[in-house]
Formats: structure tokens, sequence, C-alpha cells
């Protein structure tokens, strides 16, 4: 990495990744396009237009925050924006049944790319090329955390969805005769469950007007009181 003092040496970290772009930036474009394909593309999580909308937003979106000349603690309107592209980014990923894991690993080959096209230069000293990998650093960490955050956040929505449904097929009140309906339960009851069958008992009695519940417990394994 550069260790030369030039011209730039009062050049900002900011500055120095504008230049870099600049003058790089349809071969940073290409490689960060081939990640992608090369992580997304093989699983078909997304395709070939995809991947290239997705890698000019990135760098559109980079580029400006660069511009604000913003630092990482201050989460002004151009960061926000480009937490937010990663934040849409990453739920597509998931819908599309995309893993955490690769997507984690396109945010680092990211940074990978910018990193190597600071080292092919020699034109800015040792101390500006440690205060740029310090700025893609801060960065990149802190986007990873907002996609950790996402993927917990889908995670713990699913858990409570796939809860409620379990409520419901857990009670499965069946009308065997005019008048006359059945529960089976089976496993174990806590009191969660047992307020959650009564609940929905006596809301199908209202709605049949059952005169008569039976109730089938040969199948309660343990009552958890």
């Amino acid at each position: 990495m550069a260790v030369k003092k030039n011209k730039n040496a009062e050049a900002s970290a900011n500055d120095i990744l504008i230049e870099q772009l600049k003058e790089n930036m349809g071969h940073v474009s290409m490689i960060i396009e081939e990640q992608g394909k090369a992580l997304f593309g093989d699983s078909h999580t997304l395709s070939t237009d995809d991947i290239h909308e997705y890698s000019y937003e990135f760098l559109e979106l980079f580029v400006m925050w660069l511009q604000s000349g913003a630092k990482m603690g201050q989460r002004g309107p151009e960061f926000r924006a480009l937490e937010q592209f990663f934040t849409n980014f990453a739920r597509q990923i998931q819908a599309r049944g995309g893993s955490l894991d690769i997507f984690v690993r396109y945010v680092q080959a990211l940074q990978r790319v910018l990193i190597e096209e600071l080292e092919e230069s020699d034109e800015y000293t040792f101390e500006q090329s440690r205060e740029v990998l310090l700025v893609l650093a801060r960065l990149f960490n802190q986007l990873v955390l907002d996609v950790f955050h996402i993927y917990l956040e889908v995670k713990e929505q699913t858990i409570k969805a796939q809860q409620e449904e379990l409520k419901h097929t857990s009670t499965p009140i069946t009308e065997i005769w005019d008048g006359v309906l059945t529960l089976p339960i089976i496993g174990t009851l806590d009191s969660s469950r047992t307020m959650t069958v009564m609940e929905n008992l006596l809301s199908r009695i209202e709605k049949e007007r059952a005169k008569v519940v039976v109730l089938d417990v040969t199948g309660v394994m343990a009552i958890d009181r």
C-alpha cells in the first residue's frame, strides 16, 4: 500500500475514495457485478439485471455519501439512504430464499474491491491509506450490523407467526353432530395454551350454539401448572 507523499497529501479519506471511483468507476462496477453474479447468480437468488441495478445503485449512493463529507456516526440523509438501500436489498434476498451468509459475503466483497483499488495506487501517504481503510471498515461493519438486525427482526416475526398458527392448529374443534363438538388435545398443556384452547372453544360454542362438548385428553402428555 502507498507510503509516498505528494500533491495529494492533504486529501481526506472521502476525497481519496471519490477520486479512486471517478478514475476507475467502470472497472470497479464490473468487478462488483462479477462478485454479485458469483454469489447470487449461482444460487439463482438474483437475475443478471437485478445484480447490475443493485451494483449501480450502491456505487451511486456510496459516492453521494462520500461527497456529503459525512463521517461515521453522523447519520445524515446520505447515510440513511445507503442504509435503506442495504435494508431493502437484504429483505429482497431473504424473501427469495437467500441466506444471511451469502449477503454478508457480498457486503465484504464490496469492501474488498474498494480496498484493492486503493492498494494499486501509489499516490497517497501511509496515514491517508490507513484513514481510508478505517473509513471503509467502520462503514461496512455498520452495514453488516444493520443486516443482522434485519434478519433477526424477520426471524422473530416468522417465529411469532408460526406460534400463532400453532395455537390455532393445536385446537382442532370439530362438529361431529348437530350441537355436539369434539376437541382432541395432544401434547403438553400449560397456562398459555390452556387459555388459548378455552378461548377458541368458547368462541366455537357460541358460533355453533353447541350444547355438548366432548374433550379427548388421552393425548395429553403433561399438564404444566
